[in-house]
């Protein structure tokens, strides 16, 4: 089997051209979609609660292709919550492997600038509950594409084609940044934080106010239980 640095090279180098031919059944759609993921699932073999998906676009070629590693008990969508990616800036001979967060629906829910802010707000809450040392935190901000937007983006490292690591340094230091990422995950599912902060959509708020019993219960039943 093609390793892990051999499949991120050959998005990097082919990427470009790809987007100039059809979309559909394009030999590197299957690359980003089952190949790398299987190389991720390899390399991260033994960890646990683990789904990965690539994309290349949905019905059209997106410019920003990537493949997110995703912790089950965080989000199952690269939409929402926080997760790990490999971006490919194919452009810039660049390929980024990030801790980073659903901005779509951060954005969708709540408005551009609202919904950064809310990002930002996140960004740090796992930068403080995380030991992130070994990584880069500031994530440039000249990209107009989502997928690369700064506000999302909690740590990460690049990889420059021209100075690619190692198969094995690729493999530690993604096995490094999902174990933190999953240390902040473990984290935040042992001390369920109820804020009006939203990580992933999931936390079940309570709100009070002077009700009846049957319609305290009512509210109870369908804003807690329900959701939970």
């Amino acid at each position: 089997m093609i390793g892990l640095r051999d499949n991120l090279l050959h998005i990097l180098d082919n990427y470009g051209s790809a987007r100039s031919e059809e979309f559909t059944g394009h030999p590197i759609k299957e690359v980003i979609k089952e190949d790398l993921p299987e190389n991720i699932g390899s390399v991260l073999e033994g960890f646990e609660n683990l789904s990965i998906k690539g994309s290349a676009g949905k019905g059209n070629w997106t410019s920003t292709p990537y493949v997110a590693i995703m912790d089950e008990r965080e989000t199952e969508t690269p939409q929402e919550g926080v997760y790990v990616d490999f971006l490919f800036k194919y452009d810039e001979n660049k390929v980024y492997l990030a801790i980073d967060q659903g901005y779509t629906q951060s954005t969708e829910d709540y408005g551009k600038r609202e919904g950064e802010s809310r990002l930002e707000e996140r960004k740090e809450k796992v930068r403080n509950t995380t030991n992130l040392s070994d990584f880069r935190k500031e994530f440039p901000e000249n990209y107009s594409d989502s997928n690369l937007a700064s506000s999302s983006k909690v740590a990460f490292l690049e990889y420059q084609k021209d100075d690619f690591p190692s198969e094995d340094q690729l493999k530690g230091e993604l096995r490094k940044m999902v174990r933190k990422y999953q240390n902040y995950v473990s984290q935040k599912e042992n001390t369920m934080d109820y804020s009006n902060t939203t990580d992933s959509g999931r936390e079940p708020q309570l709100f009070l106010a002077p009700c009846s019993n049957d319609d305290a219960y009512a509210h109870l039943r369908d804003t807690v239980i329900r959701r939970v």
